[in-house]
């Protein structure tokens, strides 16, 4: 009996593992595909059909993969060049497997077209996601970036933080 439990209990903390995984590979994706044009189709398709992108400060929010399609069609216009830099994942599997919480901390140095002059810029912050397992594998269902730091490269960010203050992303505990 104890063999059985034992076997149960590795199959279970497997099964949680390869989740895990997937879903780190499915985040790693989006990011290489923002570093990489921002291909909207490609990116959308990350999404369930309903999924919800979102970024702080600002407000702005895509709801479905019609608009979250949309908006990733015009983003290399706004950042022609950026380089999302995600570190120290933490991902919870939900018991059921079938849905989980993850967060990621992203430094972006980046090109910010969406000012007068083009600029060297720094974007930091932290995404708070969460993800659904679906016949094609796992999905967003909603990508939340609240973003601490924006300031162009040649600044002293401690100066020019670009109106952020009290918007620092958050440091709680998921789950």
């Amino acid at each position: 009996m104890d063999d059985a439990l034992d076997s149960e209990k590795c199959t279970a903390a497997l099964r949680e593992l390869l989740a895990e995984r997937e879903i780190a590979r499915l985040h790693a994706r989006y990011a290489h595909l923002c570093d990489s044009g921002y291909p909207a189709d490609e990116i959308a398709d990350l999404f369930v059909e309903q999924g919800l992108w979102q970024s702080d400060p600002g407000g702005r929010v895509f709801r479905g993969r019609d608009q979250i399609r949309d908006h990733f069609s015009t983003a290399s216009a706004g950042y022609p060049w950026a380089l999302h830099v995600n570190a120290l994942l933490h991902i919870d599997v939900s018991p059921d497997g079938l849905s989980a919480r993850g967060a990621w901390y992203l430094l972006m140095p980046c090109v910010d077209a969406t000012v007068a002059a083009p600029t060297a810029a720094w974007l930091a912050g932290r995404y708070d996601n969460t993800f659904v397992k679906t016949d094609a594998g796992w999905r967003y269902e909603h990508l939340h970036i609240r973003f601490g730091l924006m300031s162009p490269h040649s600044a002293d960010w401690a100066q020019e933080r670009h109106a952020l203050a009290g918007t620092a992303a958050r440091t709680e505990e998921i789950g």
